[in-house]
């Protein structure tokens, strides 16, 4: 499931994924990102990161290839996380990415990195 938060605006977006991840849905949330990005030329984003899977390997795929595809468009990105295997991934994956880690107790430092607070 990915739910898009209500505090998001202009191109500041913040999404919850939990569960199943499905490549439709990652299709779905692509296409809105996307048009964040036609708009405003930068996207900067949140990610609160609970219990996730993908729902098979072209999901995944769909996903990754999304991102990589996008790279040059995106700003600040943070992943909420709550382990220390999620950190550590994220802070592997920043190498590509650039994505930071905040720990769930620190949301609100997550929101002023990504709104450039």
């Amino acid at each position: 499931m990915i739910r898009v938060l209500e505090r998001s605006h202009e191109n500041f977006l913040a999404f919850e994924v939990e569960g199943s991840l499905t490549k439709e849905e990652l299709e779905k949330l692509g296409v809105e990102l996307e048009k964040t990005i036609e708009t405003y030329g930068t996207l900067h984003w949140m990610c609160i990161w609970k219990s996730v899977h993908y729902e098979n390997l072209r999901a995944f795929y769909t996903d990754m290839m999304w991102m990589f595809r996008h790279l040059k468009s995106f700003g600040r990105m943070a992943i909420v996380g709550d382990s220390w295997w999620k950190k550590l991934l994220v802070e592997t994956d920043g190498l590509f990415f650039g994505e930071k880690y905040f720990d769930l107790s620190q949301l609100e430092e997550a929101w002023a990195y990504v709104e450039g607070k």
